[in-house]
């Protein structure tokens, strides 16, 4: 279907054009046939959802002896996978992609926001072949248009490297790029220019910046400008003028906001409080699970514009990573995720040899054959072997690279996490029991393992709980995770976690109360930042039936200091 409607949305000489001139009809015709595409794709989701369920198997194990031989009575339902592309899970895991990419080759040096300029030439000469068509008429002429600037730009600087060697790039929104580069202000004014070209050296130059790259007029007779708001300008021009290039401290920590949007909600939500169990009929014993409908939720308040149905049709990329990045899965002893279909009876599943086969388990084969791969941790094994799903074997790798990631656990998890941990320190394990041995004395449980390497201490695995999740967490998330640390878990020195993190878990709170405040350059002492942390803590806190006065090695917010900041800055 998909194919059908690309090769309809055409333009040919021998054909005529008539459904290219229906203008805002053919826009509304591009988002339906997009929307009917999708809608077959999520089809056949819906319709196999009884067909293929995913369990761990040890799971399957204890159904066999407990006479269940059907895979229909165990299991969790496939609801949307993650090979969907716009999907909840298809954005996060991409986006956990790109912060492998920042673990790598630590934070971007080339954040490029790349738009479309409707007077390219390119499309004026295809909109002469259509009398009467402007740019917004012909989404898809503008589509492809884009897309061939977008990878002309990226070949520039991967394959040409006009900045110099470019190790690695993310496409997410806007292009990311990490390069071999000295980030000092002179390197930096080297590839970066914030002055309008000279007239007569470069007219060429000044025609394109004073036309397409200066904000205004806003002030006068533009007082209704879309950067107006409240008779006040929304983007705070004239900026202020600084002689030479500052590199920001903020920079650090400003990567995981490039990718904000896939953690806050939409628009629009719809919210419905309902029990997912619900009783079955009049037989007051039985009850039925009201299963959560993600295929529902995806497409609930879903806005589709005419030029994302082109992309989407033409099946361009949305997003993609070079080097490419390998998700490591891993699990503990017998609780591999399988996947079965109502169908299949378990006794033959679990005699099928490659059932105890995987990604992680083959890593021990490995290791006891190669000893080159004992000397790597298992990150670090993508950059030099290949996993081959088909023969179920890593075998070394001939040509490019590639980045490892090991999917994340929550410290919730108990062993899970613990395994999580130790799997970036052990090298070459050929065994869940090498992992486990801490000189040369084999611990009953991976935590164990963990506190033999000395890795927790005064709280340290909580630090480094919150270091792991800094890599892929916004603000809220952070304090969210010290909120459940406290809660549910015995940190002894609370005091000590808080001052340990309190700049992580704080990161976000000065751009919060700069955009509250609507001040740009607010700047906020430790000791205002700290309180202003303490009370989103402590809301949190709140809501969990809690406070920080139940924990009294804890600071309290200064209230006095909060209320008379606010006050100034009302």
């Amino acid at each position: 279907m998909r194919e059908f409607y690309c090769y309809r949305i055409q333009q040919r000489e021998s054909e005529a054009t008539t459904i290219l001139r229906g203008g805002r009809l053919f826009q509304r015709y591009l988002v339906d046939a997009y929307t009917a595409v999708e809608e077959q794709w999520l089809k056949w989701l819906r319709h196999h959802q009884n067909e293929l369920r995913i369990d761990l198997y040890n799971n399957v194990y204890d159904a066999v002896t407990r006479c269940d031989t059907s895979a229909a009575s165990i299991g969790k339902c496939i609801i949307l996978t993650l090979s969907h592309t716009g999907s909840l899970r298809y954005m996060v895991q991409n986006y956990q992609d790109a912060m492998a990419l920042c673990r790598e080759y630590d934070n971007p040096d080339l954040f490029i926001t790349f738009t479309s300029n409707p007077r390219w030439p390119e499309i004026d000469t295809m909109l002469c072949y259509i009398e009467g068509q402007r740019s917004i008429d012909l989404p898809e002429i503008v589509a492809r248009v884009f897309k061939q600037k977008l990878d002309g730009l990226t070949t520039d600087i991967m394959k040409n490297q006009i900045f110099g060697t470019c190790q690695a790039v993310s496409l997410i929104c806007n292009l990311i790029f990490w390069l071999h580069f000295n980030r000092v202000p002179f390197d930096i004014d080297d590839l970066i220019s914030a002055k309008i070209p000279s007239q007569i050296n470069d007219p060429e130059g000044f025609r394109v910046v004073t036309e397409y790259m200066l904000h205004g007029p806003c002030s006068g007779t533009y007082m209704d400008a879309p950067c107006i708001i409240d008779k006040n300008y929304s983007k705070h021009f004239p900026k202020p003028y600084y002689a030479q290039t500052t590199i920001d401290e903020d920079g650090s920590r400003a990567i995981k906001y490039l990718f904000k949007y896939l953690n806050k909600g939409p628009d629009r939500e719809t919210i419905v409080i309902q029990e997912n169990i619900i009783p079955s009929g009049s037989d007051s014993r039985g009850e039925d699970i009201l299963e959560v409908d993600k295929i529902k939720n995806y497409l609930d308040c879903h806005y589709l514009s005419p030029c994302e149905a082109v992309w989407r049709l033409f099946s361009y990329d949305i997003h993609y990573s070079k080097p490419s990045i390998i998700k490591l899965s891993f699990h503990l002893p017998n609780q591999q995720s399988i996947t079965l279909r109502d169908s299949q009876k378990l006794p033959a599943l679990l005699k099928r040899e490659s059932i105890i086969e995987t990604m992680f388990t083959q890593w021990f084969e490995l290791n006891k054959q190669d000893e080159f791969a004992r000397t790597l941790t298992y990150a670090k094994l993508p950059k030099h072997y290949v996993w081959n799903q088909d023969a179920k074997m890593w075998t070394p790798r001939k040509l490019r690279t590639s980045i490892g990631r090991i999917v994340y656990s929550n410290p919730a998890f108990g062993e899970r996490y613990y395994l999580r941990m130790l799997l970036n320190i052990v090298k070459g394990p050929r065994s869940f029991d090498e992992i486990r041995t801490v000189d040369g004395f084999l611990h009953p449980t991976f935590k164990d393992a963990y506190f033999a390497y000395g890795l927790v201490n005064d709280d340290r695995e909580w630090s480094h709980a919150i270091s792991e999740a800094t890599l892929w967490a916004s603000g809220i998330q952070l304090r969210e995770l010290f909120v459940t640390m406290l809660m549910f878990y015995n940190v002894i020195k609370p005091l000590q976690l808080w001052e340990s993190n309190w700049q992580t878990l704080s990161n976000d709170i000065l751009h919060k109360k700069r955009k509250i405040f609507n001040f740009p350059d607010l700047i906020l002492t430790d000791a205002q930042i700290k309180n202003y942390c303490l009370v989103e803590i402590q809301g949190i806190l709140n809501k969990n039936g809690k406070s920080l006065e139940d924990y009294p090695d804890l600071q309290q917010p200064g209230p006095s200091m909060l209320t008379q900041m606010d006050n100034r800055l009302t």
